[in-house]
């Protein structure tokens, strides 16, 4: 994590990623976008799933306690 960080104090991202959007064809925006989109769907998946899963051990702990 030290190096990542040493490395972005190094090198302006912003500006490589601004420069890399100037160069983008419509088509290419638009998958940017639609990949962005998909990882943002499957984070929000990943802990709706985990907090349901968590939610059901504990019914199931319930039912097994009577």
């Amino acid at each position: 994590m030290i190096y990542l960080n040493k490395a972005l104090d190094i090198f302006s991202t912003s500006g490589i990623l601004f420069r890399e959007w100037r160069l983008l064809t419509f088509v290419d925006i638009i998958a940017c976008l639609v990949g962005f989109s998909v990882t943002i769907c499957g984070l929000i998946l990943i802990n709706y799933l985990k907090a349901n899963i968590e939610l059901n051990d504990t019914k199931l702990l319930d039912i097994f306690s009577i």
